[in-house]
Formats: structure tokens, C-alpha cells, sequence
């Protein structure tokens, strides 16, 4: 398959819907930068961007100056190969991803947490991340923009520095004031606040959570702290 039939086989997230013969554009928070749209907007990043293909429209559309994206939906102006084909290599984390980040001169990216590449980024050094939601996760170069917050220990896929409670508890509360909508924020918060024996604000948060994302409840692991909690006298 070229890069262009697979990029093609990437795109969506914009809804449209007919009614009373009228065009009406439903947008989906969970496939769109949404969220991290507004953070990139809020905080006022700066320089060159790298971003997921399925995030390239969205931003050209919502962020605050107009941005450059590293590419979007229009085959018709990149054709296939050459920075269709680095993307490609980025997103992935293929060998020499670093070495095309620094050819474009980018400073920040905005891809989705559960592409290769954003572990690459975290893992790297050079990068630091410094915010993440349900879909996307955003890293700025090290020394970069040091007005903008860290997030050290959180991640999309699990966390470090299990230990540090306090630090935790400040990080899961950072987020959701980023994104109050961002469920995941939640059971994290409600986590760590077990783990400080506060079950009250452990069951709290994780009807919250459950609230935002009913789907939730499937999961084994939200089971087992709502068994934990029951057991401790706080049933859901």
C-alpha cells in the first residue's frame, strides 16, 4: 500500500449529518484534538509542529494564530513521498525519526498517545511532555517554552514515580484544569487517592470518570477498585 493509500485510510473524526436539508458538523472530541487544540491555543506555543495526520485539519482550522501543520488531509497538495513519507517514519518511530524532527527544525508536536512515536518522544530525552487527554499528547524540545508546565510522572499509558503521591496528586489536578472533560484524569486522580487513603475522593472521582465514559465499567481494573472501595465501606 503507498503512503498515500494509507494516510487516506487514516483520516476522519468530522461527522456530517443532514437535517431538515441543512449540513450540520458534529465534531468528534474523541478522534480530534479538541481539547489539546485549546491547550496549544491557551498557552501560546510557538515554532515549527509536528502533528498526526488526522489532527493536521482540525488544527489548520482551530488554532489561535493560524499554524503551519507538518501535514493534513490534502494529498492533492503533498502527493505521495517526501514529507508524506517522513511523516510515515516519525509516526512510527521508524530509525532516523530524530534526525528528520531536527531537519524540519521542530520545536513541538501534537500526535496521538498511542502512536509509536509517542513513546519514542518520552523516552528520548530531549523531549518533554506537557500535557496528554483521551486522544492526544503534546511534547515540546527540552528548555523549550520553560513557562509551560511539565508533566513528569502521568502518562497516557501508565505512570512514574509511584511513590510521590503529593507530586501525582498535583498532576492528575493540573490536568483535569486543562481538561475538565478528560475521564481518564479522573481514575487516575482516583487512584492516587486511594493510595493516600482518601476513599471518599477515590469513589468520588471515579463516578466521575464512570459518569464521562460509562464504557468504563468493562474494564477489570475499574472493577477491582470499586470492589477495593466497597470493601472499605464506600460502595458505588
Amino acid at each position: 500500500m503507498t503512503s498515500a493509500a494509507i494516510l487516506a485510510a487514516m483520516a476522519g473524526g468530522v461527522f456530517l449529518t443532514v437535517e431538515r436539508q441543512a449540513f450540520q458538523f458534529d465534531v468528534d472530541l474523541y478522534s480530534l484534538p479538541v481539547r489539546a487544540t485549546e491547550f496549544i491555543n491557551r498557552h501560546g506555543l510557538r515554532g515549527e509542529m509536528f502533528n498526526d495526520y488526522n489532527f493536521g485539519g482540525y488544527l489548520l482550522w482551530k488554532s489561535e494564530p493560524r499554524r503551519k501543520v507538518f501535514v493534513d488531509g490534502r494529498l492533492e497538495v503533498y502527493g505521495p513521498g517526501g514529507q508524506l513519507d517522513h511523516y510515515l517514519r516519525v509516526s512510527n518511530g521508524a530509525p532516523g525519526w530524530r534526525q528528520i524532527l531536527d531537519r524540519y527544525g521542530v520545536d513541538w508536536c501534537v500526535v496521538r498517545a498511542d502512536r509509536p512515536i509517542a513513546k519514542q518522544l518520552d523516552e528520548s530525552g530531549i523531549w518533554e511532555m506537557v500535557y496528554f487527554d483521551y486522544n492526544a499528547a503534546i511534547f515540546l524540545r527540552q528548555g523549550a517554552q520553560p513557562e509551560i508546565r511539565r508533566i513528569p510522572r502521568f502518562r497516557p499509558w501508565g505512570h512514574r514515580d509511584r511513590d510521590n503521591l503529593d507530586a501525582l496528586l498535583d498532576e492528575a489536578h493540573y490536568l483535569l484544569g486543562e481538561n475538565p472533560d478528560f475521564f481518564g484524569g479522573y481514575k487516575m486522580l482516583a487512584f492516587v487517592l486511594f493510595r493516600k487513603e482518601d476513599f471518599s475522593g477515590a469513589l468520588e472521582n471515579m463516578k466521575r470518570y464512570l459518569d464521562l465514559y460509562p464504557d468504563g465499567m468493562e474494564s477489570g481494573q475499574t472493577r477491582d477498585m470499586l470492589s477495593a472501595l466497597a470493601q472499605r465501606g464506600y460502595k458505588f
